[in-house]
């Protein structure tokens, strides 16, 4: 099944959204300003809530058409502040569904445990941007797909029967020798309950994969100033303008 937007929880969304609001500019922005002297927040917003059950997934997208400007419709006058959003930062839970791991049991899949960790994750290709980087992706935890996990992106037991004579036969792309970038291949994020996870729009083409949990993602859209102010508080050492003038992906 594909990822939904959900507001599983909640009595009233809206209401939980302005309160969200409100306390990002009051509370949380005077934390920041304890950091970065003079902080406030400019346009940074939730920019969603989703739910990913045992088995579900997002198709790839690299969010191009978020960044108002890249579309062909009306003008809002708002372009400016969507265009001046081109983080997206998202705080992950994941839970274990015991139905479902009984499920598993039953079709003879191994493995299972009780861990919540790396049973889903975020899917990306490093592509020609030179941002992203062997020794980025490394450091943010990413690492190449099992054999298990690129044939898995085919055909699995929950999935219909697939066939499609452009890749049949073929091995799906790796992450080249030992030490090398391959740039078309497909690197794995793993989703650790609890964390966030920061990148930056739009060339970075990525996708969700929740095998095994049910996964929660609440999101939200910021400016490279707020980013910044956001990893300073959390003692990260990154510069999120890169060298200057033209800002590259990061993870």
């Amino acid at each position: 099944p594909a990822g939904q937007f959900s507001n599983r929880g909640m009595s009233n969304f809206l209401q939980w959204r302005v309160k969200f609001f409100h306390t990002m500019r009051t509370k949380f922005q005077r934390q920041l300003s304890k950091e970065t002297p003079g902080f406030k927040f400019s346009h940074g917003r939730p920019s969603g809530m989703y739910w990913y059950p045992p088995g579900a997934v997002r198709e790839w997208h690299s969010n191009y058409l978020d960044l108002i400007g890249n579309t062909k419709e009306k003008k809002t006058g708002n372009e400016k502040i969507y265009a001046s959003q081109t983080w997206r930062m998202y705080f992950i839970r994941t839970v274990r569904d015991e139905e479902f791991d009984g499920l598993l049991q039953n079709l003879g899949v191994g493995g299972i445990s009780a861990d919540v960790d790396d049973h889903s994750a975020m899917h990306i290709i490093p592509g020609e941007d030179e941002g992203i980087t062997l020794d980025v992706l490394q450091k943010a935890g990413a690492r190449p797909l099992t054999k298990e996990e690129k044939q898995r992106q085919w055909k699995d037991v929950f999935a219909e029967e697939y066939s499609n004579s452009t890749f049949a036969g073929e091995e799906v792309v790796d992450s080249g020798e030992e030490g090398t970038l391959n740039r078309n291949s497909v690197w794995r994020l793993p989703d650790k309950n609890g964390y966030v996870t920061f990148f930056r729009l739009p060339k970075l083409f990525h996708c969700i994969v929740s095998e095994e949990v049910h996964r929660y993602s609440l999101g939200f859209a910021f400016s490279d100033e707020e980013v910044q102010a956001l990893l300073k508080l959390a003692k990260v050492d990154f510069d999120v303008y890169g060298d200057g003038e033209e800002y590259t992906d990061e993870l």
